[in-house]
């Protein structure tokens, strides 16, 4: 639909200005490319990279599961006034289905090509569950949750079903940011945050790791507009671990936006002890560290 209006499009509860779609590869498609928009913006939507049957099967799975739970009602529509949670502890856990899905051999030959080398991926998988009404996820980048290896991490997204932006909201992200530390001290700064790292002597406190609250504020400072699309179930969109991105809001009136958080590297190159090895370490408090402050 036409990006140069927002329509109910909310980010944190705020409309967004001078936004616009992000740019698309239809899969299969030449992995030289792929590196080239992987370079050029940050992030890759790579449109009917799943089989949708596949994504349908962990969706399927996935819906039933909340309904056990409570979460839905008849219909697939959530129960007013619940809240599945957020990604770390959702009580969706890591069901097999979607391992096959994100650590099958389509994903893991996509990686190995991309990347150049044998790949791995975080034992941990994010499942996202965001309820009708519910604020989306703040502005952020990936690496200060998960940048105690190497940085070179990709996060793919993937959305477990179709999400129109209007309603459902999904992923969205700032144009450019991926380059954007290297004029701006202060995403400079944030960049070397560790959010499970405490100041010798003192409590191990959570640690917000967003960047912003206010997204039109971040976006005049940093430059760039805000991109995002709809999603149709089978797309995907990777990205580098120092792209600025969030979640709309879902502003449907009863419809949960179910999504999942996947991230890889090569084999070869530092691991982030949290992230592997199950159960994870993960934001818990074996993941915490001290630091001279």
């Amino acid at each position: 639909h036409n990006f140069t209006e927002t329509f109910s499009m909310r980010f944190l509860g705020q409309p967004i200005e001078g936004l616009d779609q992000l740019k698309e590869l239809h899969w299969p498609c030449d992995i030289t490319l792929v590196r080239q928009h992987m370079n050029d913006n940050g992030y890759v939507l790579l449109r009917g990279f799943f089989d949708a049957e596949q994504v349908n099967k962990v969706r399927t799975t996935s819906l039933e599961t909340l309904k056990t739970l409570g979460f839905i009602d008849h219909d697939d529509v959530a129960t007013p006034g619940t809240n599945p949670g957020r990604a770390w502890g959702n009580p969706l856990g890591q069901p097999q289905e979607l391992q096959d899905l994100l650590f099958g051999p389509h994903v893991t030959q996509f990686f190995d090509h991309f990347l150049d080398g044998p790949s791995t991926h975080f034992d941990y998988i994010w499942v996202r569950t965001k309820p009708p009404g519910a604020k989306g996820s703040p502005p952020h980048c990936d690496r200060v949750y998960m940048g105690r290896g190497t940085t070179d991490v990709y996060t793919m997204w993937t959305p477990l079903g179709d999400v129109d932006s209007d309603n459902l909201g999904g992923l969205i992200v700032l144009e450019g940011s991926h380059k954007k530390s290297e004029a701006n001290a202060s995403l400079a700064q944030y960049l070397k945050l560790d959010v499970d790292a405490h100041c010798k002597g003192e409590e191990a406190t959570a640690i917000d790791g967003s960047l912003s609250w206010n997204p039109a504020e971040l976006q005049h400072g940093l430059g760039g507009r805000w991109l995002t699309t709809d999603f149709k179930m089978g797309d995907v969109v990777v990205f580098t671990s120092d792209l600025v991105h969030g979640g709309l809001d879902n502003t449907s009136k009863q419809q949960l936006r179910l999504s999942v958080d996947s991230r890889y590297q090569l084999a070869s190159l530092p691991k982030d002890a949290r992230w592997f090895g199950m159960p994870v370490k993960g934001h818990g408090p074996a993941g915490k560290i001290e630091k001279l402050c």
